[in-house]
């Protein structure tokens, strides 16, 4: 039995793409311990980056991670219209505009937020902070695109974590 979730695709051979963040795993079926279940599970490639096991992060750490989850949560607000707030996500009458409806106050203000974060992050960091803190991409392709050594790509991404976290801080987040 196979359920891969609406997130995945089929190519005309049947077999699956999954996004980056997603991976297959086999597990035991919890109704049939002799049959095998195959689903995906989300893979948290920041988390990772940071350190394997989240019991042994220190404050640093877990200031980096806060900060990536604001920066994410503004993008997602931001730029794909996820919506916290389901009232919020409702058409609004604007005054004085042609057509009279736009994005919400909410979606508008997180963009803003996605923008000044971003214009905070160091240069050498932004294309890999975008890459893995937004696009889930894996720490390996985003060394191999960037044809630069493992080392200085973590770096960069942790410059731009420290840079992330200093700019939200000082937002009173």
């Amino acid at each position: 039995m196979t359920d891969y979730g609406a997130t995945a695709t089929f190519d005309r051979k049947g077999h699956v793409t999954l996004p980056p963040d997603l991976i297959a795993i086999d597990r035991p079926d919890p109704e049939n311990p002799n049959r095998t279940v195959r689903g995906v599970q989300r893979v948290d490639y920041l988390a990772r980056i940071i350190g394997p096991d989240r019991r042994q992060w220190d404050s640093q750490d877990r200031l980096r991670y806060w900060a990536a989850e604001l920066y994410r949560d503004d993008h997602a607000i931001g730029e794909d219209g996820a919506n916290p707030n389901p009232a919020d996500s409702l058409p609004t009458l604007r005054q004085g505009g042609p057509g009279g409806y736009g994005p919400t106050d909410g979606r508008v203000d997180a963009l803003g937020r996605l923008r000044a974060a971003t214009a905070a992050l160091p240069l050498v960091s932004v294309v890999v902070v975008r890459d893995v803190v937004l696009r889930a991409i894996p720490m390996g392709k985003v060394v191999a695109r960037l044809g630069k050594r493992h080392a200085s790509v973590r770096h960069s991404l942790m410059v731009g974590l420290d840079a992330l976290a200093v700019h939200y801080e000082g937002m009173g987040r």
